[in-house]
């Protein structure tokens, strides 16, 4: 599954507070398939697309656990996926209780997914009301091996939380899980990557 050389240049924005986890992207929304126990079982490569337009979600106090990312907001599979050379120019503002935020990808869950020549330039800020925060310049929580290479983020992430809790932010990755279910230890790997934008 191939999704390449795509262009948005629409505002996508979450209007109702959901009942289920949302997830959205300026190019892919969800990849996984609607059975949580079925994972999307073949390799999706999304390369060469580029995000001109702001996700937003700014419903204040929304319970429902929000995947957003410039590019994609959730991809979960079970055999390797490659994001490469994607270009994420829009801003990515939440406010919800359980937050997944990335300038490319907000929640990636593949083994060994490769992460490489990517370029965030949007803002990125979210207001977590309770739960947790996970917020980076290239993916927002990552789990499963990951190898990232070449990717650049020039954007700013911030991060509010008026209660205790778990928080994250960075300039690449929010949260890497290193835990695997599977018994076999999982591998981050990250090289040449840079980022200058401000983290609070």
């Amino acid at each position: 599954l191939t999704v390449s050389g795509c262009t948005n240049n629409a505002d996508i924005c979450l209007k109702t507070a959901p009942t289920a986890m949302t997830c959205l992207g300026g190019i892919i929304g969800y990849s996984q398939k609607l059975s949580a126990t079925d994972m999307l079982k073949v390799k999706l490569t999304v390369k060469d697309n580029t995000n001109n337009g702001k996700i937003e979600c700014n419903i204040s106090g929304t319970a429902s656990t929000l995947n957003m990312g410039g590019i994609c907001g959730y991809v979960s599979g079970t055999v390797a996926f490659e994001i490469g050379g994607n270009t994420n120019n829009g801003n990515v503002t939440i406010n919800g209780k359980l937050v997944r935020t990335g300038g490319i990808v907000g929640w990636l869950n593949s083994p060994a997914a490769v992460v490489s020549g990517n370029v965030n330039r949007g803002a990125l800020s979210q207001t977590n009301s309770d739960k947790m925060s996970a917020c980076g310049g290239i993916i927002g929580y990552g789990e499963n091996s990951l190898s990232m290479s070449d990717n650049f983020n020039s954007g700013s992430v911030t991060i509010s939380c008026p209660t205790a809790s778990d928080n994250y932010a960075a300039g690449l990755i929010g949260q890497f899980n290193g835990s695997s279910s599977s018994g076999s230890p999982n591998v981050l790997s990250i090289t040449n990557d840079r980022s200058i934008g401000a983290i609070s």
